[in-house]
């Protein structure tokens, strides 16, 4: 007998909450923790025959394929991370001029390095994947922030315009988390006058992933496994009223469809490089 997750669970309801800055990196850590290696990796974990090498094997095999690490897949909740990640190990000759934390715990460290510069350390919600070299794209930029904001944020714009012009591979390079996987409309905000923020529309997408993997358990057919997701929702947004919440080809063609390729094919880490190179 399976048990269907609620909506309102905190998994959904931390998605939800996820910072603007933090918001691509922590929905690839959600989709990277569901992918097939890591759900063989927990059973294998689970499973009192459970061999180490084997256990080692797909440790690898998860960092390599996954970019995740296997120490990263137990989460702390409400615990923010990576700080400690990004901080040199050795902090000789180096002081921490500030630690700012705002209403919602976000963290920002201020180092000085004794090279008359500073550097910022940003804290997220969820730890970081482990990009391999040969795909970062990071960047030291000074900045004066004696500046205007304005003219701060000007020039940060202008350098990723540069880099995404500059570094190019050819591919086509567009904001996928917001356009992509975000395109079905519903019409339940619609009805209420506003419509549903990014995160509000992510948390809701992995609610019906996470409740479709269940039900296929039971060999039921899409339409069933949709309908039965559909009365969750209907539910949850109280709108018994209501007869469809989605409809059968917004699921199977939209949501579904994008989140199958995010995760089981590993598409989330295309979220991660801006494009499409990895095929």
């Amino acid at each position: 007998m399976y048990k269907l997750p609620k909506r309102d669970d905190n998994i959904y309801k931390e998605i939800e909450k996820f910072q603007d800055y933090e918001l691509t990196e922590c929905i690839a850590y959600e989709m990277a923790i569901r992918t097939p290696l890591v759900k063989e990796y927990l059973e294998l974990k689970k499973s009192i025959k459970n061999k180490i090498l084997e256990l080692y094997k797909l440790e690898e095999k998860i960092l390599n394929e996954c970019w995740l690490h296997h120490k990263d897949i137990y989460l702390e909740h409400n615990k923010k991370y990576n700080i400690a990640n990004e901080m040199p190990a050795h902090t000789n000759n180096k002081t921490v001029l500030a630690s700012i934390t705002d209403s919602d715990g976000n963290e920002i460290l201020v180092i000085d390095n004794n090279e008359l510069s500073r550097q910022s350390y940003k804290t997220t919600s969820r730890p970081l994947l482990s990009i391999p070299k040969e795909h970062k794209n990071n960047i030291s930029v000074q900045i004066n922030f004696n500046l205007p904001k304005k003219e701060i944020m000007a020039y940060i714009e202008k350098m990723k315009d540069f880099n995404d012009n500059k570094f190019s591979i050819g591919m086509s390079r567009k904001t996928i988390i917001n356009d992509d996987v975000m395109k079905y409309d519903n019409v339940t905000y619609k009805s209420k006058g506003k419509s549903a923020t990014v995160q509000e529309r992510w948390a809701e997408s992995f609610y019906i992933y996470d409740c479709y993997k269940i039900l296929k358990l039971s060999n039921k057919s899409d339409e069933i496994i949709y309908a039965e997701i559909d009365l969750e929702l209907i539910k949850y947004h109280n709108l018994n009223d209501k007869k469809d919440y989605y409809s059968v080809d917004t699921y199977k063609k939209s949501i579904m469809k994008d989140m199958k390729h995010f995760i089981d094919e590993l598409g989330y880490k295309k979220l991660l490089i801006g494009h499409d190179s990895l095929g």
